[in-house]
């Protein structure tokens, strides 16, 4: 695949490059790298493809034609990444919690519930949070919508911009 079909399928994705790095776990600089059609390491590029594949994008072999991709309905389950599909999108903890069948809430509702609690608290839009903490606004809103899953870097930085500790964004029981 060439640099270009990756950043389309990051884009179709419905992602940036700060999410697409974070969900292979690579540099912001490796995805740069990548879609300007620099060589990686084949096991670079494994990660980097399944956290696309996770995400909904589907790899079509080459029939002649060329590589090509598409966009795969998936399931809350299946992905750890997103919590939406093509017919539905959540729009609060509330309604993703709604949506579950038991009552408790998962780690990611927590964590959602507070970041967005604490947000609010300090006065801070969610433009404010995401340029302290260096990512899109769109994802600050993904975060409290329960669509993504923080990594633990993206936690401990939060928390140290909310001036909390990072294991109170994760406390059920989180008095502000």
């Amino acid at each position: 695949m060439t640099g270009m079909q990756y950043k389309l399928a990051r884009i179709a994705a419905g992602w940036g490059i700060r999410e697409l790095a974070e969900a292979a776990r690579v540099s912001t600089y490796t995805v740069v790298r990548l879609e300007k059609g620099d060589a990686l390491r084949p096991n670079t590029l494994e990660r980097i493809r399944e956290a696309l594949e996770n995400a909904g994008v589907e790899f079509l072999a080459d029939d002649g034609n060329g590589v090509g991709l598409r966009i795969r309905t998936i399931d809350a389950s299946a992905s750890e990444h997103t919590q939406s599909n093509k017919n539905s999108t959540v729009s609060s903890v509330d309604e993703f919690s709604s949506k579950r069948k038991s009552g408790a809430m998962t780690i990611r509702e927590t964590f959602a519930k507070n970041l967005r609690n604490l947000r609010l608290a300090r006065n801070l839009s969610q433009e404010d949070l995401a340029a302290r903490a260096e990512v899109h606004r769109t994802y600050v809103s993904a975060l409290e919508r329960c669509v993504y899953s923080p990594t633990i870097d993206i936690v401990d930085d939060l928390a140290r911009i909310l001036g909390v500790k990072a294991a109170d964004l994760l406390n059920e029981d989180l008095n502000l």
